[in-house]
């Protein structure tokens, strides 16, 4: 049998050039979701669905994502963010705190302004939120005695 002998001065294939940093970011995003979805299979507390649904709808709202997660020992979610393209507010405008309840909103969080510690520094905007949310209502089951009533808004 003939060995077959590599030069390894040969220039590299295209196959093999090297991936621009906004692809690999794409990749390790799609690999996460892929480790969660078969790793998290089932997720009772719907933090795994929210903590996905959140950052895109801050970003189709005009925001650019410049932190966001749980912190390391609480309960406790945090998003910073930039404004891009989104409604400009003034200093104290209350119509903010809205417009963030609005948001999450559209991301299947049903959040009122007293869960929420909300912030605006010219661009940038704070919000965090304790993860599940109060309970707001509860009703009494005969086979599970008391519970939260999913259904309350």
């Amino acid at each position: 049998m003939r060995e077959q002998h590599v030069n390894s001065t040969a220039p590299a294939s295209s196959a093999h050039s090297p991936i621009s940093a906004q692809r690999r970011a794409e990749d390790d995003y799609w690999d996460a979701l892929d480790a969660k979805a078969v790793f998290y299979p089932a997720d009772g507390s719907g933090e795994l669905a929210m903590s996905l649904r959140i950052p895109s709808a801050f970003e189709n709202a005009g925001y650019q994502i410049r932190q966001w997660g749980r912190a390391e020992f609480h309960p406790v979610w945090v998003l910073r963010a930039r404004n891009k393209t989104a409604p400009r507010f003034g200093k104290r405008d209350p119509q903010f705190i809205q417009h963030v309840l609005q948001i999450l909103r559209s991301a299947d969080v049903n959040a009122r302004k007293a869960d929420l510690v909300v912030d605006r520094t010219g661009d940038r905007i704070l919000v965090s939120f304790l993860w599940p949310l109060a309970v707001r209502a509860w009703r009494f089951d005969e086979e599970h005695g008391w519970a939260p009533d999913p259904f309350a808004t």
